[in-house]
């Protein structure tokens, strides 16, 4: 459908920008088990400590989130800056010096 090439730049972002995504997910999941953990032990109480807990989400995960939304943005903007006749100027340009030998 589509035949312009993806720019590696882009590419390279949008893997680390699912690393990174990953990464979040799997820090949010360690957040919520040890919540659990705390609050089922009794040293733990969710009322009146609410700002707490944003804060702690905050500061372990949300940062992760953020960073691979950032990232994933980088990519895009470079898939969308990038001319659409990338490519066909390189081939030209072979072509155009095959010629003059």
């Amino acid at each position: 459908m589509f035949k312009r090439k993806m720019p590696a730049l882009s590419i390279v972002l949008y893997i680390c920008a699912l690393i990174i995504a990953l990464y979040a997910f799997l820090t949010f999941v360690d957040c919520v088990i040890y919540i659990s953990d705390l609050n089922a032990s009794g040293d733990f109480t969710f009322i009146g400590r609410e700002l707490d807990l944003v804060g702690f989400f905050t500061a372990n995960s949300l940062q992760y989130a953020v960073t691979g939304l950032i990232v994933f943005s980088l990519g895009w903007l470079v898939q969308v800056v990038t001319p659409l006749g990338q490519g066909k100027k390189s081939d030209k340009l072979k072509e155009d010096s095959a010629e003059k030998e």
